[in-house]
């Protein structure tokens, strides 16, 4: 039935808002993001801010930025979701790299339940109660199931508080945003390329 840009678009709208229905929908208003450098890392070509920032009030993403040492004062960004890892985002750093290498600021977060963000912490045993791969989202997304929620709403948000931070920073280009994933990130970058407009580049 697509037989012109209008209709496309028609169709696009319809999609988008089938995505939004699945995921429970999102939150309204986009909450301060209360920023912290905690701290820097120099790498070969490139630095590395270690980065937390609230998508909702209470709601802490541990991150990382990758920035060229390329003199340059403005780059194109590389979102960088993390897929199912035990480490989170430290799984991606060689990517992240290789990017950052090639002129891109790069930002890679945990997804909740993953990496620094797990949600069943035994601070005795210093382990999750469950594992840091895929147990944590399974455990969290039957009790949200039962709230009426998933999981997923949440990836998905904190992914646009990180395009709503790239867009804070003066050496970020914010018509030249794209995002790359696999696996759980692959997800995440479809969804958010689907439902964030910045985005204009979406690689899964």
């Amino acid at each position: 039935q697509v037989k012109s840009p209008a209709d496309l678009q028609r169709l696009r709208a319809e999609l988008r808002q089938s995505v939004l229905e699945m995921i429970g929908g999102l939150p309204k208003i986009r909450t301060s993001l209360n920023p912290m450098i905690t701290g820097r890392v120099q790498g070969h070509g490139f630095r590395i801010e270690k980065l937390i920032f609230q998508s909702l009030p209470g709601l802490y993403v541990t991150a990382l930025v990758y920035i060229p040492d390329d003199h340059a004062s403005v780059h194109p960004a590389v979102l960088v979701p993390a897929g199912h890892s035990s480490n989170g985002k430290i799984h991606y750093q060689e990517l992240c790299e290789r990017i950052a290498q090639r002129g891109y600021v790069v930002i890679s977060w945990d997804p909740i339940g993953q990496g620094e963000r797990s949600q069943f912490w035994d601070a005795k045993a210093k382990k999750s109660r469950y594992n840091l791969i895929c147990a944590e989202h399974a455990v969290l997304g039957n009790l949200a199931y039962l709230a009426g929620a998933n999981v997923a709403r949440w990836e998905i948000w904190d992914g646009m508080r990180a395009v709503d931070y790239l867009l804070t920073r003066a050496d970020v280009d914010p018509h030249r945003i794209s995002i790359t994933g696999t696996s759980g990130g692959g997800f995440q970058a479809a969804v958010l390329g689907a439902l964030d407009e910045r985005i204009k580049v979406v690689i899964p």
